[in-house]
């Protein structure tokens, strides 16, 4: 339930502000250019921001979590 909530805020966040062809949603324990990223949305699967960047993929924006971080990419 709570990943769900995550993502509909997150989602909320690109609608209002931004629009974006792909978005990708996609959490860490721990943020740095070479960390693995868990992605969802348009680009599933394990990531690090280094390798976003080169698909072509930029940071919308980040949000804190207490136990996670959550980064939301578009494309």
């Amino acid at each position: 339930m709570k990943k769900i909530v995550l993502w509909f805020v997150a989602l909320g966040l690109l609608s209002s502000s931004l629009y974006a062809k792909q978005v990708s949603v996609c959490t860490a324990y721990l943020i740095s250019a070479t960390a693995e990223l868990e992605c969802g949305g348009d680009f599933s699967g394990k990531s690090t921001m280094v390798q976003m960047y080169k698909k072509g993929w930029k940071i919308s924006t980040d949000i804190g979590g207490s136990r996670k971080f959550i980064i939301v990419f578009e494309k």
